[in-house]
């Protein structure tokens, strides 16, 4: 778009294209008498309007209907004037001799059939062919297809296994990391005990994350319970060891759980607020960070 363009400039274009619509309404009778050459010279005006004054969508949407009522002037301009052509067929013919007679008071029919060629003939002619396409054959020839070979069933199968071990091993680590956390809960935290002081390892935020998952799984299966505590700590949810699997009454006992958001900062929060040294649950060599 050009940025010199004017208001004003933009006001004094959509006069124009307006008084030209105007005048293509007003003079719809004199636009479809195609003889007169007004039509050619309407056209001229909207082209020339479009390409150097029309700059906006606005505009250019408004100059489309301009051309849209001139294409069909023309329509309608073209098909009066088809229809109002009556010629008789000794007409017809009478100006085939005078065009195209052969001089013996007949019609030379070969030149009538290339002068009309142009706008009858559905196909283009083969006289520009320089003479006939010879292609000679030659045979395909048939490739010999080897056999598939078959895919030996009693080959090892070793993948599988690796995976199942694989999957074994880490159910057993997994297991053993919760193990170990009931018995450090039951030794030591037998009254309320702050949750972050139990899973924060200041060694590693990894192992943080692990031992929040673990004491998760205790309170699933009842090992451990969930408690909020109402003093200074406002909130920050305590846990303490309880095997209600032990009770008479275990099936019906809810085993409540709670959502706790651990990330980086608030495992560095927990540090600095609860000034944790030594971890609850001692660091395993191989996730030391």
């Amino acid at each position: 778009l050009d940025d010199s363009i004017t208001h004003e400039d933009r006001q004094k274009t959509r006069k124009k294209i307006r008084d030209l619509h105007q005048r293509n309404r007003e003079q719809r009778t004199e636009l479809e008498n195609i003889k007169n050459g007004l039509l050619i010279e309407r056209f001229e005006e909207a082209e020339k309007l479009n390409e150097e004054e029309v700059h906006f969508p606005s505009e250019a949407m408004v100059e489309l209907e301009n051309q849209a009522t001139l294409t069909e002037i023309a329509d309608n301009g073209i098909k009066g004037r088809a229809q109002s052509v009556d010629i008789t067929m000794d007409q017809f013919l009478n100006g085939l001799l005078d065009r195209f007679s052969d001089g013996e008071d007949s019609i030379d029919w070969t030149e009538v059939g290339k002068v009309g060629a142009e706008f009858l003939a559905a196909v283009p002619p083969t006289n520009f062919l320089s003479g006939q396409i010879k292609k000679d054959f030659v045979p395909r020839q048939q490739k010999q297809r080897s056999r598939q070979k078959k895919r030996k069933v009693d080959a090892p199968q070793t993948a599988p296994k690796e995976v199942q071990d694989a999957d074994k091993e880490e159910k057993s680590h997994t297991e053993g990391r919760v193990h170990q956390l009931r018995k450090l809960m039951k030794r030591g935290a037998k009254e309320p005990v702050n949750l972050y002081r139990v899973i924060v390892n200041p060694d590693s935020f990894s192992q943080t994350v692990e031992n929040l998952f673990d004491l998760s799984f205790l309170i699933k299966i009842g090992k451990v319970s969930r408690i909020v505590m109402s003093d200074e700590e406002q909130g920050v949810p305590y846990v303490q060891y309880h095997d209600f699997t032990k009770l008479e009454n275990a099936d019906t006992i809810p085993k409540h759980q709670g959502i706790v958001k651990m990330d980086y900062k608030l495992y560095r929060a927990c540090l600095e607020k609860y000034e944790i040294k030594d971890p609850f649950v001692r660091t395993r060599p191989m996730e030391q960070e």
